[in-house]
């Protein structure tokens, strides 16, 4: 049997249950507060493939993403959506990325370009998310000093680029 096949139609059998009891009134089941835990499970279905088949590291992005996205649901659906603009929750929608590069960079392959994506994407939504606070001036004068400590940066690391001597070692006299 295939295990497609096995997860699929034991999901539906679930699914057909709930929708059955909520009829006869043996258990309260609304799809309006059910459905965050369906984004969570698929979610959790990308990163058990991913477990299953470790070469296949794209599954890691969407699991994390629709596990991240499923949990802002759930608790919006019983928190209150108002919560989503009042605390800048939509925030998660920056870091839900962020956290899938960091996963493909800590599980796939290990490039650079990953992380700095990961950071950057963890940061902003940090940044958006915490900004409900009221953090007055220092929360201005953090970015623009990160923001003139990576121009810095960069400019040193080329200004030493273009002082290293540099030989001819491939050229015949």
């Amino acid at each position: 049997m295939d295990s497609k096949s096995l997860i699929g139609g034991t999901f539906f059998i679930l699914l057909g249950v709930l929708f059955l009891g909520d009829n006869f009134g043996w258990i309260e089941f609304s799809m309006a507060t059910f459905w965050p835990w369906l984004v969570v499970l698929v979610g959790v279905f990308f990163l058990l493939g991913w477990f299953r088949n470790r070469s296949e590291t794209g599954l890691l992005m969407a699991g994390t993403i629709f596990s991240v996205y499923g949990l802002l649901f759930l608790y919006c659906s019983n928190y209150g959506w108002w919560q989503m603009g009042a605390y800048n929750l939509w925030a998660f929608f920056i870091i839900g990325p962020g956290l899938g590069f960091l996963m493909l960079y800590l599980f796939g392959e290990q490039e650079g370009s990953l992380l700095y994506t990961a950071v950057f994407l963890i940061g902003l939504g940090t940044l958006f998310l915490m900004s409900f606070l009221n953090f007055g001036y220092f929360l201005p004068l953090l970015m623009i000093a990160i923001g003139l400590w990576m121009i810095i940066k960069n400019r040193r690391a080329a200004d030493n680029a273009s002082q290293t001597p540099t030989t001819d070692a491939g050229r015949e006299s």
